[in-house]
């Protein structure tokens, strides 16, 4: 038996949090989530040492307080270089929205998007 894929999200907005539980919980994945990209690197330091790693991180690029996506994905990358990085914004017009295999990234998410958007690069990308 294979056990459920876990994706963990970090984003600052109470309501995409909810949402993006819901949709994940919908496409059969686990799912985790932080606010900030500190609160990120360390539960996914803490899931990797506990033979549990997460399967794909999906980070906001900005965030409120706290280290952002940009931060968040060079500290991820440089405790793990195989870690799978989606990188998700409102704003489209940044170098890691346009060209993210610059960054060491597997994909990205431009808010709004949909489930099947979503469905696919999951798939795509596990």
């Amino acid at each position: 038996m294979t056990r459920e894929k876990a994706i963990l999200v970090m984003d600052d907005d109470d309501s995409f949090q909810k949402v993006m539980k819901e949709v994940l919980d919908c496409l059969g994945y686990s799912s985790f989530f932080v606010k900030n990209g500190e609160e990120a690197f360390f539960l996914y330091k803490k899931a990797k040492e506990s033979n549990k790693p997460f399967d794909a991180v999906i980070l906001d690029l900005h965030i409120e307080e706290g280290i952002n996506g940009e931060e968040g994905t060079k500290l991820l990358l440089t405790y793990d270089p195989k870690v799978k990085i989606i990188i998700s914004s409102g704003m489209g017009n940044h170098p890691m929205m346009d060209k993210p295999q610059d960054y060491g990234l597997q994909g990205t998410l431009l808010k709004p998007f949909g489930m099947p958007t979503l469905k696919a690069l999951l798939e795509k990308l596990l």
